[in-house]
């Protein structure tokens, strides 16, 4: 075994005689997961891409993904605008019953969200934005599943426990505000900077490759956007 492989199995060895009740992690858990990011799961940072980016080799990637890739992944390489009919889901789920329980759905058209949910019931559907938490009942979501949750978590919970009620219509539009202030810049570097603001470890500011981080000037522009929202309130 490489020391690589020890600590893996150190780790797993640890996970395991902790048993795998859910709770609040404490100091131990916490510790143990902060050295295994900054130890063992983060790499390539210094890792540099063989393809130089002239615009020949550019051009070539595009031609590339356009024709293998862009059917699956959209033309952004996140899924949107990917169609999946309904009647096309409703099939899949008919013939693979004990795989296909669930979808995310990330075309951020709720309509498409509100047709799944009604057609295929106890099937569990997963828009992408907190907004739509208000009509979780109503409309029969699962919940939702959002990159912006890492950050707003703590307040949509509320609005998903109590869609209903004012309380919850109120943290899912704070959760919606926090939301829309990470996206005015590249979400992910925004997501993992809040990450690194709120836990006071800049380690989480860090994307791998080929993402960046954000900039000093976005940074500042990003805590402005946010101290006009309810973030405050997250940060330890």
């Amino acid at each position: 075994m490489s020391v690589y492989e020890d600590r893996i199995a150190l780790l797993l060895i640890a996970i395991l005689l902790t048993g795998c009740r859910a709770k609040v992690p404490g100091k131990t858990e916490t510790a143990a997961v902060n050295w295994t990011k900054h130890h063992l799961t983060v790499g390539g940072r210094n890792d540099k891409n063989p393809v130089p980016a002239i615009p020949e080799n550019i051009a070539d990637g595009k031609q590339i993904f356009t024709s293998y890739c862009m059917v699956c992944h959209g033309l952004d390489g996140q899924n949107t605008g990917v169609p999946f009919p309904v009647e096309v889901v409703a099939r899949l789920r008919d013939r693979h019953r004990d795989i296909l329980v669930g979808l995310k759905d990330s075309s951020g058209d709720l309509a498409y969200s509100r047709e799944l949910a009604r057609r295929l019931p106890g099937f569990d559907v997963f828009p992408s934005s907190e907004g739509s938490l208000v009509e979780l009942r109503r409309s029969g979501f699962a919940g939702c599943i959002s990159a912006t949750t890492n950050v707003n978590g703590a307040i949509a919970r509320q609005g998903w426990l109590q869609p209903d009620t004012e309380a919850g219509r109120q943290a899912v539009a704070e959760a919606v505000a926090i939301r829309e202030a990470l996206g005015r810049f590249p979400l992910v570097a925004s997501v993992k900077w809040a990450l690194s603001d709120m836990k006071r470890d800049s380690a989480w500011a860090l994307p791998s490759p080929p993402l960046r981080a954000l900039s000093g000037i976005e940074q500042a522009a990003l805590r402005v956007a946010l101290d006009a929202t309810a973030y405050r309130r997250l940060v330890r």
